[in-house]
C-alpha cells in the first residue's frame, strides 16, 4: 500500500513539474500560431491557458502585435476579446497600432483604437508614431482611421519630419492633403 501510495506521489509532482514546461511551450506556439494566422489553434492554446500577453523572447512582440503585423483581423479580435492588452510595447517600443499602422492593416488600427490603443505612442528607436509610419508607407485608409482618433500632429520622429513632411518627402500626395485638412503643419 506504501508503495502505491509513493507511485502516486511522484506521478502527481512529476505531472506539476511538467505543467510549468508546458505553459511555456503553450506561450511560444500561441506566438507561432498567430504569426501563421491559425485561428483554430491560437483558441485552442489561449483555452489552454496560454498567457495572452506573452512576449517574444527576441523583440518583445505579443500575440496581439503579431495579428496586427500580419494582418490576421480575426485572431485580433479573438485576443482583443479575451483581454491582450492594447499599449504593451515591443523591445523597439512599437505597440499593436503602430504595427497595423505600418503594414496598412486599417480594420485592425480601428479595433485597437476602439478598445483604448494610444494613437500617439511611438517607436523608441526613431520616435516615429503610427500616424508617421502609415504616411510614410502611404497608407491612405490607416491615416483616415488615425485621423478620426484626433492624433497629436506635431510629433516629429528623429529625422526631424512629421507624418505631413514625412508624406511630403515621399510625394504621397493624397496623405498631404488629408494631414493638410486635419490641420498638419511641418
Amino acid at each position: 500500500m506504501k508503495q502505491i501510495l509513493l507511485s502516486i506521489v511522484c506521478v502527481c509532482f512529476a505531472t506539476n513539474c511538467f505543467a510549468a514546461l508546458d505553459a511555456s511551450e503553450r506561450n511560444t506556439k500561441l506566438l507561432k500560431a498567430t504569426k501563421e494566422g491559425d485561428v483554430k489553434e491560437v483558441r485552442k492554446l489561449l483555452d489552454a491557458g496560454a498567457d495572452i500577453n506573452t512576449k517574444s523572447a527576441i523583440d518583445g512582440e505579443t500575440a496581439l502585435m503579431l495579428a496586427s503585423k500580419h494582418g490576421h483581423e480575426e485572431i485580433a479580435k479573438l485576443l482583443l476579446e479575451k483581454g491582450a492588452g492594447v499599449n504593451i510595447n515591443a523591445a523597439d517600443g512599437t505597440t499593436a497600432l503602430w504595427m497595423a499602422a505600418k503594414e496598412g492593416h486599417h480594420k485592425i488600427a480601428k479595433l485597437l483604437l476602439d478598445k483604448g490603443a494610444d494613437v500617439n505612442a511611438k517607436k523608441t528607436s526613431d520616435n516615429a508614431s503610427a500616424l508617421w509610419a502609415a504616411a510614410k508607407e502611404n497608407h491612405v485608409e490607416v491615416v483616415k482611421v488615425l485621423l478620426a482618433a484626433k492624433p497629436d500632429l506635431t510629433i516629429k520622429a528623429t529625422d526631424g519630419k512629421t507624418a505631413l513632411g514625412i508624406a511630403k518627402h515621399t510625394k504621397h500626395e493624397e496623405i498631404v492633403h488629408l494631414l493638410e485638412k486635419a490641420g498638419a503643419k511641418e
